[in-house]
This record gives C-alpha cells, sequence and structure tokens, in this order.
C-alpha cells in the first residue's frame, strides 16, 4: 500500500489534508493504544513482584549458583540495595539458556489472563540485560534518555518524578519494553562519579576474561545475558569501594561548605556573619530564625543547595557554651576550670562553638588525668588552642598565640606536645576498642588500589587482542614500571580519579579539601 504524505487530500474524500482529517485520528488511536498497553504493564509489574514472592525459596536457590555467593551471604545480599537486581537476575537470567527461568514460569502462570498483544510485547522481557547507561537527558514529568555505554543503543525510560539524575551521570539497570518507551521492574542504581570509569574498565575486563577462560561471546549482549550476576557482583564491589572514598570526602567537604557559609555576612543578618550571632548576647533568636530559614531554603542558590548542609551547620553552631554548662562538668581543682573559661574567652569569635566545645572537652580530659601544673594562666589554653587548631586551621602560628595568650612560644611548643601525644594516645585506644566499626581504608590500601587502578587503564589503552599480548605488558611492567602518563590524552573522568588518589595521599587538610574540589569540578 502506498504511504499517504500528510499534507496529501485525505483518501476519505473531504477535502480535507490527510493530516487533519484520518491522519490525525489514526495518530491519536496508535497513542491511545501505547497508553493502554503501558497501563497493562504497570498492572503486570504488581502481578510480578507478588509473583517473586511467592517465588523466594527458588529465588534463593538462584542465589547459591551465581558468581555473588563467591563473594556474599545471602543475607548479607538482602542487605543490600542491589537485592532487587539480583531478583531481576532471579527472574530474567538465570536458566535462560535452557527456557527455564522464573519469568518463562510466570507467563506460563498467567496466560489466561494476558492479552496476546501483550504477551508479545512480554517475551520480550526474556531478553533483557542489566547494564549501564549514561543519562543524555532528563524528560520533565516523563523519564529520562538513556544511551548504552557497551551498545551505543538509545532508549527512553519512562519514568515520571526523577529529579535527582542529571545528564552525564552512570546509572546500572534493566530496561524492560513497553511499546515505544521502557520501564524498570524495581530501580536503577546511579554509579557513584568516583566509581564511573572503573565500572565501565571493569566490565571490559570482565568480558576478555572470561572469553579467555570459558566462553567468548560475539556480542556485549551475550555476554550480559550468561555474566549478569558477574556483572552485579563486579558493581557491588565498586560500590563499596566508592562508598569508603566517597563518605570520607564528603563529610570534609561539607562540613567546609558549612563553615565558609557561617563566616560569610550577609545583609540579613545587619552584614554579620552567622559566627557573629553565636556570640551576641541578643543572638540566640536571630540564630533560630536564621537556621529556620535555612531549612526552609531561603539561602539556597545555585551551585549550593545549603538547606542540605542544615546538620553541618547546626553541628557547629547549636551548643550551650555558658560558663555553668562549663562549670557543671567534673573539674580535679578550680584552677583547671578558670583555665576552660579564659580558654573560652580567647577562642570565642574566632572559633564555632563546636570548636570551642571540643578543645575544652579534650582539656577537661586531659587535666582530669593528667593534673598539669599551671604556673601562668594561659600557658595550658594556649597549648589547647594550639592543637585543636592544627586540625582545622593549620595556619596558625605558636607566636600569634604568644600574642594572644600572653605566654611564651617556648611554653607553647613543650605543652602542646604533651597534649598532642594525649589526644594521639586517646584515639589509639578507641581505635582499638571499636573493632566493630566499619575498617578505614588506609593510606597504604589507597596506594595499592591506585596501582591497580594505572594497571587497568594500561591495558585499557593498549586494546590488546591476546593472552600473549596482556602477559608481554606485564612483564614490562613488572621490570620497567608503569608508563608516564600522558594529560593532553587522559580523559576528565580518570583526571578527576588521579586528583581522588592525591587527595587521599596528602596530609595536610586544607590541601585535601582542595584536592576534592578540583576532582569535583573536573568531573561535572
Amino acid at each position: 500500500m502506498a504511504k499517504i504524505g500528510r499534507n496529501e487530500p485525505c483518501p476519505c474524500g473531504s477535502g480535507k489534508k490527510f493530516k487533519k482529517c484520518c491522519g490525525e485520528k489514526s495518530e491519536k488511536v496508535v497513542h491511545l493504544s501505547e497508553w493502554m498497553l503501558h497501563d497493562q504493564i504497570m498492572d503486570v509489574k504488581e502481578a510480578i513482584e507478588e509473583f517473586a514472592d511467592r517465588e523466594a525459596n527458588n529465588i534463593a536457590g538462584a542465589f547459591y549458583h551465581s558468581m555473588l555467593s563467591n563473594t556474599y551471604s545471602l543475607s548479607e545480599l538482602k542487605g543490600e540495595d542491589h537485592w532487587t537486581a539480583f531478583i531481576e537476575w532471579a527472574l530474567f537470567d538465570y536458566g535462560w539458556e535452557d527456557d527455564l527461568n522464573l519469568f518463562q514460569g510466570f507467563l506460563q502462570e498467567n496466560r489466561g489472563w494476558l492479552r496476546d498483544s501483550l504477551i508479545e510485547e512480554l517475551e520480550k522481557w526474556s531478553g533483557s540485560i542489566f547494564t549501564l547507561y549514561e543519562v543524555e537527558g532528563v524528560l520533565p514529568g516523563k523519564g529520562m534518555e538513556l544511551y548504552e555505554i557497551f551498545t551505543g543503543e538509545k532508549k527512553v525510560l519512562y519514568l515520571p518524578g526523577i529529579e535527582d539524575l542529571e545528564e552525564g551521570e552512570i546509572v546500572a539497570c534493566r530496561l524492560l519494553s513497553a511499546g515505544d518507551r521502557y520501564i524498570i521492574l524495581f530501580g536503577l542504581f546511579a554509579i557513584p562519579p568516583v566509581a564511573e570509569e572503573i565500572s565501565i574498565k571493569e566490565i571490559e575486563k570482565a568480558r576478555i576474561r572470561q572469553s579467555w577462560e570459558s566462553k567468548y561471546f560475539k556480542t556485549w549482549w551475550e555476554f550480559f545475558k550468561h555474566s549478569g550476576d558477574l556483572v552485579l557482583r563486579l558493581i557491588l564491589d565498586i560500590q563499596d569501594y566508592a562508598d569508603d572514598i566517597s563518605s570520607a570526602l564528603d563529610i570534609e567537604m561539607k562540613e567546609t561548605i558549612a563553615r565558609i557559609f557561617l563566616r560569610t555576612p550577609r545583609k540579613e543578618l545587619g552584614n554579620k556573619s552567622p559566627l557573629d550571632l553565636c556570640y551576641e548576647d541578643e543572638g540566640k533568636e536571630k540564630m533560630e530564625n536564621f537556621l529556620d530559614d535555612i531549612a526552609r531554603g531561603k539561602f539556597d542558590e545555585p551551585p549550593v543547595r545549603y538547606s542540605r548542609y542544615l546538620e553541618e551547620i547546626m553541628s557547629l553552631v547549636d551548643i550551650d557554651l555558658s560558663p555553668a554548662t562549663i562549670a557543671s562538668n567534673t573539674w580535679e581543682k578550680d584552677s583547671y576550670l578558670q583555665e576552660a573559661l579564659f580558654l573560652l574567652e580567647k577562642m570565642k569569635g574566632e572559633y564555632f562553638p563546636r570548636d570551642i566545645f571540643i578543645t575544652i572537652g579534650i582539656w577537661n580530659r586531659y587535666s582530669n588525668e593528667k593534673k598539669p601544673v599551671i604556673r601562668k594562666k594561659g600557658a595550658w589554653a594556649a597549648a589547647m588552642e594550639y592543637v585543636y587548631s592544627g586540625m582545622i586551621m593549620p595556619d596558625i602560628t605558636q607566636k600569634e598565640l604568644e600574642e594572644k595568650y600572653g605566654v611564651s612560644v617556648g611554653t607553647i611548643s613543650r605543652n602542646s606536645i604533651k597534649v598532642e601525644e594525649y589526644v594521639q594516645k586517646q584515639l589509639t585506644q578507641e581505635d582499638d576498642e571499636e573493632e566493630a566499626e566499619p575498617e578505614i581504608v588506609t593510606s597504604n590500601q589507597m596506594q595499592k588500589e591506585r596501582f591497580l587502578f594505572h594497571i587497568e587503564n594500561t591495558i585499557a589503552d593498549k586494546n590488546l587482542e591476546s593472552k600473549e599480548e596482556l602477559d608481554d605488558l606485564l612483564n614490562t611492567i613488572n621490570q620497567e614500571g608503569l608508563p608516564r602518563l600522558d594529560w593532553d590524552r587522559v580523559s576528565p573522568a580518570r583526571r578527576a580519579q588521579e586528583l581522588v588518589y592525591d587527595a587521599w595521599e596528602e596530609e595536610d587538610k586544607e590541601k585535601r579539601i582542595k584536592l576534592a574540589w578540583a576532582a569535583i569540578d573536573i568531573h561535572g
């Protein structure tokens, strides 16, 4: 049948253009058909969720035949956000080659109420894969345009209400056909920026390894369909690694942003900074109103939404530093209390209430345990400020404190060394007592991670085609070391990753934060 142009006369004889007559009706019918199909699929989603609950034992059995069982226990995986992605693997991929997977069982069980046209659409789900996509665009009120990283396919995900993802981010998910668009069954998972490049490289390496060791996959679809459990395990492992880095950097960066914000004069406060309010006699009510304004988003300005940092802001300022509160602590001698009050007087206005609270707390513990002799007022207060300021204001000098407290540099130096040794010993004891706490990534571990990262990228850059070429390259690295980076050819994501490693290895806190910000700026 010849195709009728939209601007041609309608064949029904109405005299109107086709697009204004039967063509318009045809488009509406097609559009309505798509929406009817989509609504039916939403009903199927609910039925699959109920089916998965009934098949819990079979899903657990699939776990013990998966690659994830080599790393995780079933209870551990159930505690992860990615448990739903595993359920999808058990439904669509496990036993797929033999047409024995659970999803085929679902279709057989529900054919009685499923229309033929709907079954035809659902049959496509059997070929779905769990893979990585880049967000190419966000469609307000509709969803996202996604680009499949390994195959280059472009797809539209129907997901109304999605707001927390931006163009360029990487997500892991399984897309299911729903007419002219795609949906997700349980959820999608954003890959942290620090782990995006390594996630892609690890998956590429996994396909090469599997081709050498077991089976050659002609296409990426074959690899993902046969190795979905391996891909999910890789993403989980990388997520754990990224969480360690991101959480450590995130804490420091959030506090830094809060500190800068609170030190900045504002018109709403009469050109005073929020820090100034902390120490004014009538500033308490103003500060409470100011914190309420932050919570309501009054100061949310691109690119920073300060309402998201309310917890960090309140932790810095919402502390009672009245002399009565300080005196309510247990003090071995009144002279120790007087030194604490002198320390409060000298630090007010320059430091946040939490900083002073922590410093006085250290002095309280130190003086009660070590019982130091106070020969001159301010001798220990100056040492306490010097020790604590080294954690947050490394540029302050003992000479500046000599003038501030009226004690000699020599006295400050001797006393601060004793306090630093005490603090370090206390931290070591606390680390020994908290064996149940999660392991913190050490500098040595990060150096190993960085070395492996360089090896992985070197291998990927060489585009190796055989195991012999890989062996030759590894022998060369072993004898001559890794080749120097060509920064002109390094991707922005990799440069950002290198800066993250630099931040981990940097001992100076201020420089570490600057490196972390630089990494974020490069990554966008």
